[in-house]
């Protein structure tokens, strides 16, 4: 009898050990894939900010199609595909619906119903009613024209110092991110941060400075920013502050605001991006024709087929671009974007080089370190990071050793079959 009863038995703890095994393989996978996401999106941040800049760059100078305030127009106007884009995601797939979604509903919800959870979640107001017009309008407005001075201030800047310089002076924007975050979002204030913040202004004077100081290039004999028609640091610097100081009003005012509202960020990102993608496409046109009529930027459509090219390259690698910065900060650690931000400097400075010819001088370099150090170090993480850091790695670690025991143990049922 007991001989009759044992293959069954040997059944039920193998069918057991197999789910647990595949339980653990499931998690360990997970932890895995969100590893691997975060250096797809420091690798694409990279990539699409350089290229993007490059073009932007050679485009306005080289091509002489110098329209920076029609280029931030068309990129800012394609914002308005990203919540259409973002439902048809979530009709195709119910995992990214379960993740990203609005809270309630179902799965099987109607195209209508979802857009209305959608929207509804990111209008929500403190007090969970929904926000009135007004309050809408002015929101859309406000964030509409700090992102399009962020986007108009940098494709100026490129027209006057190298791309490179440009993005280490973007960079410096953490600066105003942490002193703004002190006063309206409530960040701790400590000297450690401050010595950060001077690292980075002693940088950006640095940089903008160094045609006033004398000094001789480091490795060539070609200067910084040679094919370029301004090549006026200190006002290519200015506007790239400029750009900088835009973004960190936006994400500090966003944040503010999004956090109120209880819903999930990265839907509030989506829908604001979409309303002031509508918002520009009925607005912000007026000023096309009077920067035309006052010789500010005489309008002129695109004409060649380089031209042309570049146009739109410039539009898809930057609408991708944001995309991986929304998607970087809501599908994985935010330290991913960071690191990401960081390693656009000295990559783009490599490409300055081999496509250029140009080359940082010795105080470009030094106020490129000083703008990275203090960068590095305002995005420390934090004990809670990183002991959320310690713990993911030591789940992954105890994972690992489980299936390992439980491989084992699964063989010796099977043996003993």
């Amino acid at each position: 009898q007991r001989t009759n009863t044992m293959p069954s038995l040997l059944c039920k703890r193998l069918n057991s050990t197999s789910r647990r095994l595949q339980r653990v393989r499931v998690t360990m996978k997970e932890k895995y894939r969100s590893i691997i996401a975060g250096l797809i999106i420091v690798i694409g941040i990279v990539v699409c900010w350089v290229s993007s800049a490059e073009m932007a760059r050679l485009i306005q100078t080289e091509d002489s199609y110098d329209k920076p305030f029609f280029l931030t127009w068309i990129l800012i106007s394609t914002n308005v595909v990203c919540l259409p884009i973002f439902i048809t995601l979530m009709k195709w797939s119910p995992k990214i619906r379960d993740s990203f979604g609005p809270k309630g509903g179902q799965r099987n919800e109607s195209w209508t119903d979802l857009w209305n959870h959608t929207v509804g979640e990111a209008l929500n107001g403190e007090d969970g009613k929904r926000m009135s017009f007004k309050r809408i309008l002015m929101s859309t407005a406000g964030w509409c024209f700090l992102w399009f001075g962020n986007y108009y201030c940098y494709y100026r800047a490129l027209t006057l110092i190298d791309a490179s310089i440009v993005i280490s002076l973007w960079n410096s924007s953490c600066i105003f991110v942490y002193l703004l975050s002190v006063k309206f979002l409530g960040a701790k204030f400590s000297i450690f941060n401050i010595a950060s913040v001077v690292l980075c202004l002693g940088g950006v004077i640095l940089i903008s400075m160094s045609d006033r100081i004398h000094y001789r290039p480091i490795s060539h004999s070609t200067p910084s920013s040679v094919h370029l028609k301004g090549d006026n640091p200190i006002l290519g610097s200015f506007f790239a502050m400029i750009s900088g100081l835009c973004y960190a009003f936006f994400i500090v005012s966003f944040k503010r605001m999004s956090s109120k509202n209880g819903g999930s960020e990265m839907i509030s990102v989506i829908v604001s991006y979409t309303f002031q993608g509508i918002f520009t496409i009925l607005f912000m046109w007026m000023f096309i024709p009077i920067l035309s009529i006052s010789n500010i930027e005489p309008f002129r459509i695109p004409r060649g087929a380089m031209v042309i090219t570049l146009f739109i390259l410039i539009q898809i690698i930057s609408f991708i671009m944001n995309c991986f910065f929304v998607f970087g900060s809501a599908v994985t650690n935010p330290l991913f974007v960071s690191i990401a931000s960081m390693t656009t400097i000295p990559v783009s400075a490599i490409v300055d080089y081999l496509l250029h010819d140009s080359v940082y001088t010795e105080w470009q370099v030094l106020g490129t370190i000083g703008i990275v150090t203090g960068f590095i170090l305002l995005s420390w993480p934090t004990e809670e990071d990183m002991n959320t850091h310690q713990k993911l790695a030591e789940e992954i670690d105890q994972d690992s050793r489980i299936e390992d025991s439980l491989e084992q143990e699964r063989s010796t049922i099977m043996d003993d079959y």
